[in-house]
């Protein structure tokens, strides 16, 4: 560089130094949708913002909720009530009923999932938890099946809950589940935000506060039709939890803040735990989740090989690296031996697939919020380290911090633990424990806990790269230690 600038003008210098740094300013308007058109139904609630500001936690805490259940479906006589039965009761009756009922958020008719024990309450009534599903996804939330299969991923831990003596309450947010025939409101108001702009969660939310603050109405249904001795079911509200996987430790984080001391919540939660939770602010989750999904440069070495870091075995630093390890379905992180790897993962550059992230965010914001018209973004190539920069719409910028729960420690009074694998992408490390630190240093509790060799779905994988010898599963183990939490 400095042979470069040698004999040169400063004015000649400048002029050098401008031409390698280019600006492209990205409007939305320039981005090809990529959610279909027969999804857009402008019409429903919850499509259309007025401002993010209406979204953010305070304007969530100042809100009223609430909504009334009703009883529509007995799944101990749906299609999957004999091999759900055969998987958790032996074949027999169940020790739980669980029905599908209805409730209200935002003007949409929605569904959720109850389990009620049919030992006789403790005194006081029976504890709650609210369990929060993960990521659905538009297309298959429609016939979303609230974990009533013996092969979900949450079925037994709803099933361990339910026999621990809680009453088990699995919201479908909005858009999720089909009961007689009828699909869940929301459908629109998906269409526009389970996207990269990961607004959805905070959706979400606002719909399970809203049956939070609707539990009450239980005591009005009637479970003697459902295979309980005693029709009438009474909670204790005051020992009431939410456990969230994945999206749903989003959802719940959401929910722990709005729900916190001083909100407008009546329902609040004592304790949450938080497993697998894709959590960190909207900037980062765009910068995060795609690359690792598409682009092995998030997490391969400087020189091209795996070591699960930044720097190669020849000491060359990858400057766009996230983390290093990617979902063991890669089946190997060696390049070396790759064959569909290739194809999925070999092409795509970081930069581009947070190009393609942000293009995604910013049409959906600027088509669905009144006051994002016109919001638009910038990239400033030739930046060190990375190559590149991104230039926020200074609107959005202001607001990122003050959506979802990441940065809103101050407003959580439950008890909170996180649990998280040492190589899930969707849940780093390090994103747990910083959480963990402000809200310790707010004096709240917070218990963080890491496992070796766990995948996002809280199992181990059959791929030692990932699962090492002498890793231990954390799904039983999670169980254990939410019942112990949530005493």
């Amino acid at each position: 560089m400095a042979m470069l600038f040698k004999g040169l003008a400063m004015r000649d210098m400048i002029a050098i130094v401008a031409s390698m740094l280019t600006m492209t300013v990205v409007s939305a308007r320039e981005v090809t949708p990529s959610v279909k058109a027969e999804k857009q139904a402008p019409a429903e609630a919850g499509v259309r913002l007025q401002s993010l500001k209406d979204l953010t936690i305070a304007a969530l805490r100042a809100r009223h909720y609430g909504s009334t259940l009703r009883i529509l479906a007995d799944l101990a006589t749906g299609p999957n009530a004999r091999v759900y039965a055969e998987r958790f009761f032996g074949g027999g009756p169940g020790p739980y009923s669980s029905v599908l009922a209805s409730y209200q958020s935002d003007g949409l008719r929605l569904y959720a999932r109850l389990d009620v024990p049919h030992a006789p309450p403790p005194p006081g009534g029976y504890p709650v938890i609210v369990f929060l599903h993960g990521w659905v996804g538009y297309e298959a939330a429609k016939d979303f099946h609230f974990s009533y299969t013996p092969d979900s991923m949450y079925a037994e831990m709803i099933d361990a809950y339910a026999k621990a003596g809680f009453v088990v309450v699995t919201p479908g947010y909005r858009g999720h589940g089909t009961v007689n025939g009828q699909v869940a409101g929301g459908r629109a108001s998906m269409a526009a935000w389970d996207n990269a702009t990961h607004i959805a969660p905070i959706l979400y939310a606002i719909d399970s506060l809203n049956l939070i603050d609707g539990l009450s109405s239980i005591k009005m249904l009637n479970f003697q039709d459902y295979g309980r001795h005693s029709g009438t079911v009474s909670l204790n509200l005051k020992r009431l939890y939410v456990s969230g996987h994945s999206q749903g430790g989003d959802v719940a984080l959401t929910v722990l803040a709005v729900a916190g001391h001083g909100s407008k919540v009546v329902n609040r939660p004592r304790a949450g735990s938080i497993m697998s939770g894709t959590f960190p602010d909207r900037f980062t989750q765009v910068e995060t989740f795609r690359p690792m999904a598409e682009s092995s440069e998030a997490f391969l070495a400087g020189d091209g090989t795996w070591t699960g870091s930044a720097r190669g075995r020849d000491g060359t630093v990858n400057p766009n690296f996230v983390f290093g390890w990617p979902s063991d379905s890669i089946e190997t992180p060696d390049p070396r031996e790759w064959t569909w790897q290739k194809g999925q993962y070999g092409e795509a550059s970081v930069r581009d697939v947070v190009v393609a992230g942000y293009s995604e965010m910013y049409r959906s914001l600027s088509q669905n919020v009144s006051d994002l018209g016109d919001a638009n973004f910038s990239i400033l190539e030739g930046v060190k380290p990375k190559g590149y920069k991104i230039n926020h719409d200074p609107r959005v910028a202001s607001m990122i911090q003050d959506l979802g729960g990441f940065y809103a420690e101050r407003f959580i009074s439950a008890r909170v633990a996180l649990h998280f694998s040492d190589r899930d992408y969707y849940s780093l490390p390090r994103w747990n424990y910083d959480l963990c630190a402000r809200i310790a240093r707010r004096g709240g509790y917070c218990k963080p806990h890491e496992y070796i060799g766990g995948t996002h779905t809280l199992r181990l994988s059959s791929h030692g790269w990932f699962s090492p010898a002498g890793s231990h599963e954390p799904y039983a183990i999670i169980i254990k230690r939410d019942l112990a939490l949530f005493r």
